[in-house]
């Protein structure tokens, strides 16, 4: 701790005293206009180089080839996913190093033993860095769209199940284990809706808030229990609406609210290269798309892209990048039709079967929410994983209902 609250110290002096000069030459107020006026710092529109430090678990091996044909592939910061992936260089590595020590072994080397501040900055003084920047990733799965969307599904998973649970387990009747379980769920899904509205960016926070109103209007029974859902899910989404800037100051920030803080420019290239080849498409896999948008020898890289996408920041400009129109419909089919089955289970189980509705309800919410979050952003990492298994529950359900149905009969 004390390593740690020295950094975090030097970290907060070091801004108080880079601000400290601006500060004494303008004021600003809380909002947007303002703060958007402010001028660049003639450091940072002036420094031709600069230094950035990614400092994680992946510190400790501090391993990355420097011969691999692409940039994204010599991140050490990427060391658990290339090992997870199977990628030769870096398994032949920790094997020769570490043998079949897992990666979370790391935490036991990630000591800050080599901490040694005054010599790096004298060497990167030395170096001509104008400045430096620490980066580093907290979030439990590399990025924060990510951990944001499956905390947001599983808040919903625990408030799909909470009322069955609280069921079980009030009163006399409810055994020890039935209490810590309905507790416990209700502690899950407050500390993950605090995690999509505390860490989440506004994506997964659209994606969820829609999500959580969409839920009722699936599960109620009767046209005018989801009538009075609707109506009440078009209320609260205006009053979120409305008040969107105070969950996240960035929905007041207009230039990243503007063409969806950039996505807009990979949209028009990848659209332009998918009308290249409608029906076929460039090929599966984020290597396919970055040699079909950079190092297509026929095709003009884009220069005027703000940023190096690793994908086209869209799930569904992605299928039809990867296989043509063939690929899209392919997909609008697949997924309608689970849509459709799920649609179709919830009307075999009767309305007061409240806890049996409970399941296809949530995985037809999910699916519109991953499916929902993936027209403006790719659903990537372990989220792209949890399609395929919301996918194979579905069918499940699909199946239980239908032979429920039959039974019935």
């Amino acid at each position: 701790m004390g390593v740690r609250a020295g950094i975090a110290a030097a970290f907060v002096a070091f801004a108080a005293a880079a601000c400290a000069g601006r500060a004494a030459e303008a004021a600003y107020t809380e909002d947007w206009a303002s703060l958007n006026a402010r001028p660049c710092p003639e450091w940072w529109r002036d420094a031709k180089f600069g230094i950035f430090i990614h400092w994680g678990l992946y510190s400790v091996p501090a391993f990355a080839p420097t011969d691999a044909k692409s940039v994204y592939d010599c991140y050490a910061e990427h060391y658990w996913r290339f090992l997870r992936k199977g990628v030769p260089a870096f398994v032949a590595y920790h094997r020769q190093h570490y043998g079949e020590r897992p990666y979370e072994d790391f935490t036991n080397g990630f000591t800050a033993a080599e901490w040694r501040p005054r010599d790096w900055a004298e060497l990167f003084r030395r170096a001509g860095a104008r400045y430096v920047d620490v980066a580093g990733h907290p979030y439990l799965y590399t990025h924060p769209n990510v951990s944001s969307m499956l905390a947001g599904m599983a808040a919903l998973v625990f408030m799909a199940y909470w009322p069955a649970l609280w069921k079980g387990g009030r009163g006399a009747g409810g055994t020890f284990w039935r209490r810590a379980a309905l507790w416990g769920a209700a502690a899950g899904a407050a500390v993950d809706v605090w995690y999509v509205l505390m860490m989440g960016s506004r994506g997964p926070q659209m994606a969820f808030a829609a999500a959580a109103l969409l839920l009722p209007v699936f599960w109620l029974p009767g046209w005018k229990w989801r009538l009075a859902a609707v109506l009440a899910g078009a209320v609260a989404g205006c009053v979120l609406v409305a008040g969107a800037g105070r969950i996240n100051p960035r929905f007041e920030d207009q230039l990243t609210m503007r063409g969806a803080n950039r996505r807009a420019d990979i949209w028009r290239c990848a659209t332009d290269r998918v009308s290249v080849r409608p029906w076929t498409g460039w090929g599966y896999g984020k290597r396919a798309f970055r040699r079909m948008i950079y190092e297509h020898p026929k095709l003009r890289s884009p220069r005027q892209l703000p940023f190096l996408f690793p994908h086209a920041h869209s799930y569904w400009l992605m299928l039809m990048v990867q296989g043509g129109y063939v690929a899209l419909a392919a997909g609008l089919a697949a997924w309608g039709g689970l849509a459709l089955g799920l649609l179709l289970a919830l009307r075999r189980i009767p309305g007061s079967a409240m806890a049996a509705r409970a399941t296809p309800a949530l995985l037809l919410t999910l699916l519109a929410m991953v499916l929902g979050y993936g027209v403006a952003d790719f659903p990537d990492s372990v989220l792209r994983t949890s399609q395929f298994l919301l996918a194979a529950a579905a069918v499940a359900c699909i199946a239980d209902a239908s032979e429920g149905g039959e039974n019935d009969e």
